[in-house]
């Protein structure tokens, strides 16, 4: 396992046997992977592990949070200082069974100070501001028609 996450990262990533099944075992017990099928023959007691859908939108954000991370990084260096975008748009195909994880991930947004101006179902934009954080609530209220709702 730790031969793999060194070939994976290029060499650059060494890991210590107590950090990589720490890390194994705090993402499967979050449900953000999950065991696979291991190998027969004499790899037969090696573990292996799938990403599981929330992994994969938990990994997905982390990715944007490092491109952003990036470009901020890169606009400093050219003399262009920290400032970014004041509106940004995301992608997010909304779970609308799952106001939960739609709470959630608003949440985690606000936390980056990011705030919802306008929802859509894959689309959604928000404004930055820093300075202040939002605690986001998703009330579904059935039964309800353009007449009654407005």
């Amino acid at each position: 396992m730790m031969q793999e996450v060194k070939r994976m990262s290029g060499g650059r990533l060494k890991l210590g046997a107590g950090t990589l099944y720490t890390a194994l075992n705090t993402l499967q017990g979050k449900g953000l992977i999950e065991p696979h099928p291991g190998v027969e023959g004499a790899d037969a007691r090696r573990k292996m592990y799938a990403i599981t859908a929330d992994g994969r939108e938990v990994l997905a954000a982390e990715v944007e949070r490092l491109a952003e991370l990036l470009a901020a990084g890169r606009q400093a260096l050219n003399g262009g200082g920290l400032t970014m975008a004041r509106t940004e748009k995301r992608w997010h195909t909304w779970m609308s069974w799952d106001y939960g994880k739609e709470e959630r991930w608003l949440n985690e947004m606000s936390a980056r100070g990011l705030h919802l101006t306008k929802g859509g179902a894959f689309r959604s934009e928000f404004e930055r501001d820093e300075t202040v954080r939002y605690a986001y609530g998703i009330d579904y209220q059935g039964g309800l028609s353009k007449k009654t709702a407005s």
